[in-house]
């Protein structure tokens, strides 16, 4: 039997509370924890068919104009906007492409994806059978084998490899993108390359000696951080915000 999950999980829910704060004219007033949560469902509409491949086959769904040959994944177009609205015709892509640009890494993510953080958002146009890219690009979360995502792994035109992850729900996070450069050549060719196929936690072993340099520079950021941990104490919004962060 599958794990009951929460949209919301049990540690996001603020603890009962009262406190004091300083406000206009330097009054005193009551500040009491509460909650409003609305639960919804939405339907994924005509996204529902490229959800439902990726979910059960494995496949990337696009949709390409018959006319002017224009392809766009997801397809979020049923119809060609530039060739008087004719219908597009469905075509699967290849798990390969490019970035668009440097991912972003997000650090601070709103409640419902903090126990994700760190994780790496990009764009990526991917490989059609007849060799060309598509001509949007595909939002996409960015990954790595190599540790924790950080700067340097993507750039702007980074090669990557969509691969699946083992269990899928019908939805972006079923899939992710990784560097070609950390895949082995059968890894590379085997379609779809699914979550258990690879290796983690492949980290280089790296030279930490200090030198006078590091060691300089990183008393200077304790130094720094210490003296920003001290103002976030002074500060009741500061304080408030970062209640429950570990």
């Amino acid at each position: 039997m599958a794990e009951k999950r929460f949209v919301i999980p049990p540690e996001m829910m603020p603890p009962q509370g009262m406190r004091e704060v300083r406000g206009a004219e330097n009054k005193t007033y009551l500040l009491r924890n509460d909650a409003m949560f609305t639960g919804l469902q939405h339907s994924q509409g005509e996204f529902s068919a490229f959800f439902l491949e990726l979910r059960d086959a494995c496949r990337l769904l696009a949709h390409r104009c018959p006319e002017c040959h224009h392809v766009i994944i997801p397809p979020f177009m049923q119809r060609c906007a530039a060739c008087n609205f004719v219908p597009m015709q469905q075509e699967y892509v290849k798990d390969r492409g490019v970035l668009v640009a440097t991912p972003v890494i997000t650090i601070f993510a709103p409640s419902r994806f903090k126990d994700q953080v760190p994780f790496g958002t990009g764009r990526v146009f991917l490989e059609t059978e007849r060799g060309e890219l598509t001509d949007t690009a595909m939002l996409i979360r960015v990954r790595t084998t190599r540790g924790t995502i950080r700067p340097g792994i993507y750039a702007k035109g980074t090669p990557v490899k969509i691969v699946f992850c083992d269990q899928r729900r019908g939805e972006m996070l079923d899939i992710f993108a990784l560097p070609q450069s950390e895949l082995t050549p059968e890894q590379l060719e085997k379609s779809p390359l699914l979550e258990s196929d690879l290796e983690w936690g492949q980290v280089p072993e790296l030279d930490t000696t200090p030198t006078p340099q590091t060691q300089q520079v990183f008393q200077e950021v304790l130094t720094r951080f210490r003296r920003l941990a001290e103002m976030i104490g002074q500060s009741p919004r500061a304080t408030a915000n970062l209640a429950n962060w570990h």
